[in-house]
């Protein structure tokens, strides 16, 4: 029996994904995910990446894991078997389950579609494991530098995720009682008591539905009740209108909450929410009204009731606070982003406000260091074409000096208080950062109001800081013979 090391194994797979189809299947993935999906979105789109990412995701795992586990000396086919058998199983639970759908999702941060159907790309397996197996059996496995590139070509690939679509609906069409939803792509959904719930048309449309397919309304469209002309709904920029006298008053009867604008559009990276059409139906003696959200959904009416929002396949719903932590730290990771900088200057202050010796080498670097990044940065933009890659690699130079001479002064050339303002110091932090949180879960309505604060807290953190420093200078000042 022949027996294969992970190193042999590392060497099959790189070889592995130098092979022409393991390139052709890459190209398709990066293609389909970048272009088809974008500019003629289908659902055939979604078919392609499974069954082309399937193909080459097991051997480029293998190759990753025999890499890292190439010491181990581990036996023939383990760490392949085990990377088939993990794709496999990752990728039926992520298109069955729920729970390890949004989990996926929310790791990644992109949009997986949860479809049984699409099972049907693990039939990839065979013809990616046929490949990798008849490699495996060759006598002299060589590999060329085309095999690392391809490691790295397939990992970018795989990284590269194509952006999360999400359906958008244009037009709403009632026929006996049956609303039909119009998707973008030409497909419909269809719902048969008023709106709350709906499926996907598995029967052929009726002809006076077809004959209606595709001819969005054109924009503001107004609907007014058939029993009661003087209720009128009119379609408006991101809102709904309603007026109770035919048209002469309208007010807001569906818009955005106060300070609730900027959540959504950081929660809804693609948002196309109309509203594009209206629809209204009778059942049992009770109307409704539906209008079309596009990427929102549809939202839904019955009389005197608030407006509803419904998701109808991955469309909406609309909505204005975060679910969870995950959803409300995504949506501020930019302030997050914020905050650490702010965090690294402020504690840069407190190093050079209150360091015990003033003029060693440590610190005269510190203050030089910050004026050659500037430097740097500004001669990178004006010269981009000759000097950006040289002054980005000093650039970088430079902040790892920085942050490594931070640590360095804070703990050998500075006072106590300099310690002891770490505390304020992580706490305003921590404040800042949780009130954008409870931004993100509408506790905090508006987002200037967070804002604010936090330039507050800021404010009085600089004082605390740098107040004692310039009142000591003061008074050695003042005590000192003249």
């Amino acid at each position: 029996m022949k027996t294969v090391n992970s190193k042999q194994n590392f060497k099959t797979d790189l070889i592995a994904l130098s092979h022409p189809l393991t390139l052709v299947s890459i190209l398709v993935l990066l293609i389909n995910d970048h272009v088809l999906k974008v500019y003629a979105p289908s659902i055939l789109t979604g078919k392609i990446s499974d069954f082309a990412g399937l193909f080459f995701f097991p051997i480029l795992l293998s190759a990753i894991l025999n890499l890292i586990f190439k010491s181990l000396n581990l036996q023939a086919r383990q760490v392949s078997i085990a990377s088939f058998g993990f794709t496999a199983i990752w990728f039926i639970l992520i298109k069955t389950i729920p729970f390890f759908n949004n989990f996926t999702e929310s790791v990644l941060s992109v949009q997986i579609i949860r479809d049984p159907t699409d099972l049907m790309a693990l039939v990839m397996f065979l013809p990616a494991w046929k490949l990798r197996a008849s490699i495996e059996d060759q006598k002299e496995v060589k590999v060329q530098k085309l095999s690392y590139v391809m490691l790295c070509f397939a990992s970018l690939a795989a990284l590269a995720t194509s952006p999360a679509y999400t359906p958008t609906i244009y037009n709403l069409i009632v026929h006996k009682n049956i609303i039909y939803a119009e998707f973008d792509e030409g497909y419909f959904f269809y719902s048969t008591d008023g709106g709350k719930n709906w499926e996907e048309v598995d029967f052929e449309l009726p002809s006076q539905v077809t004959e209606q397919a595709g001819k969005y309304p054109e924009l503001p469209f107004t609907l007014c009740l058939p029993e009661k002309p003087d209720i009128c709904y009119q379609t408006g920029e991101e809102t709904i209108l309603e007026s109770q006298d035919g048209g002469k008053i309208w007010v807001t009867s569906w818009g955005f909450p106060l300070g609730r604008m900027q959540f959504f559009n950081r929660i809804s990276q693609y948002n196309d929410i109309g509203p594009y059409d209206l629809a209204y139906i009778e059942l049992s003696g009770e109307y409704t009204i539906s209008a079309a959200m596009g990427t929102g959904g549809i939202l839904l009416k019955t009389k005197n009731n608030a407006w509803e929002s419904i998701e109808v396949n991955y469309a909406g719903p609309i909505y204005f606070n975060a679910k969870s932590f995950t959803e409300a730290k995504n949506s501020v990771d930019r302030e997050f982003q914020i905050f650490c900088f702010t965090l690294f200057v402020f504690l840069y202050i407190n190093i050079l406000a209150n360091t015990k010796k003033r003029n060693t080498l440590g610190r005269k670097l510190l203050i030089a260091l910050p004026l050659l990044s500037v430097a740097a940065s500004i001669l990178g933009l004006a010269f981009a074409n000759i000097l950006y890659p040289i002054m980005g690699l000093l650039l970088f130079v430079f902040v790892l000096m920085i942050v490594l001479l931070i640590f360095l002064e804070l703990f050998t050339n500075t006072n106590k208080r300099a310690k002891a303002n770490l505390i304020p110091l992580a706490i305003i932090t921590l404040a800042s950062y949780s009130l954008f949180i409870l931004w993100a879960y509408g506790i905090i309505p508006v987002y200037e109001i967070a804002q604010w604060i936090t330039i507050g807290l800021h404010v009085f953190l600089l004082l605390w800081i740098i107040y004692p420093p310039i009142k000591e200078v003061i008074q050695t000042k003042r005590t000192l013979p003249e």
